[in-house]
């Protein structure tokens, strides 16, 4: 339900003229990228700002009766942390929202909180403000985050995910799959790469990887109007991708194709860019090239060994 949702709140909104596909005009002036991406991007103080919101839910993104509450709080900001990357941008201030079961104790309630704070601080974002209430439900927590594009970055519009083009090499920042065995709540979101990156080359698509490799890159294909095609043997497998495939019927590379909250960054940019990269002795260059954009079989991705075409499938959020 999840994506059909989402692609209703893009017509929606489309028609409302808030859409990033709708004509500048109708767009307001201070509106540079509307929904359909990572985050939005407003025009403030003459630079873009990027805005983020994501909610984490008991049961479905944790477990309250299994999981730490500190690395329930780590996990509330860092996925906003992670589209903060994925468009190019550092972060700035957070809100935060708290809805506490009724059962929730105050002790429980502050370590989630410095869960939150420890992170924010760390990554050089400053929590501002945000709301709390008690229901006779689950633990859900909503966090909204501002960023900005560093002046000097080369990419200085930001990152998004329509920009992918024909002969673009595909990257992936890290291992894939298998983060439900406990990375999915002690993930680092990649800003320090994302920074590094915009100093040195330009991306020309990027997200990151939430749902699942295969989900997230089909978004990058269609918003961009270009096919993909992957070297599957390239694809970089987690240790946890082969550890629970033993137990789970499915390959390690089918848990790295399709295993959601990865949260490692997906790119598109040039060869030419890839090789600066790899010749640049102050880069520290864990990016992986697994695959190429193509302008044929449009919106399909394939495995280049056999051109079988792999359909995309990830974490749904509910």
């Amino acid at each position: 339900m999840e994506q059909k949702l989402i692609g209703w709140i893009e017509q929606h909104l489309k028609e409302h003229r808030f859409a990033d596909d709708a004509p500048d005009s109708d767009l307001p002036p201070n509106v540079v990228l509307g929904v359909g991406d990572d985050g939005a991007i407003l025009a403030a103080r003459n630079l873009p700002q990027v805005l983020v919101a994501d909610s984490i839910v008991d049961q479905v993104h944790f477990d309250l009766n299994v999981h730490d509450v500190s690395d329930i709080g780590h996990k509330a900001i860092a996925v906003n942390l992670s589209d903060v990357a994925a468009m190019g941008a550092v972060p700035e201030s957070a809100l935060v929202s708290l809805v506490l079961p009724r059962s929730f104790t105050f002790d429980k309630a502050q370590r989630l909180f410095s869960g939150i704070t420890a992170t924010a601080d760390r990554f050089g974002a400053q929590v501002i403000g945000g709301d709390t209430c008690s229901h006779d439900g689950p633990l859900v927590i909503n966090v909204s985050l501002t960023g900005r594009i560093p002046c000097d970055s080369n990419s200085p519009h930001g990152w998004r995910m329509a920009g992918a083009r024909s002969g673009d090499l595909i990257v992936v920042s890290g291992p894939l799959g298998g983060s439900i065995l406990g990375r999915h709540l002690k993930f680092e979101p990649r800003l320090q790469l994302a920074s590094s990156l915009q100093k040195r080359i330009e991306i020309h698509a990027a997200t990151d990887i939430s749902d699942s490799l295969s989900t997230d890159l089909s978004h990058i294909i269609r918003k961009s109007n270009v096919g993909a095609e992957l070297d599957c043997m390239k694809i970089p497998v987690s240790d946890a991708a082969h550890e629970l495939s033993i137990s789970s019927g499915e390959t390690p590379l089918q848990h790295a194709l399709h295993d959601g909250e990865d949260f490692e960054l997906l790119l598109t940019m040039s060869e030419s860019s890839f090789a600066t990269l790899h010749d640049d002795p102050g880069f520290d260059n864990t990016l992986k090239a697994i695959g190429r954009v193509v302008d044929d079989h449009v919106g399909s991705i394939l495995n280049a060994a056999t051109f079988e075409k792999i359909v995309p499938s990830g974490y749904e959020h509910g």
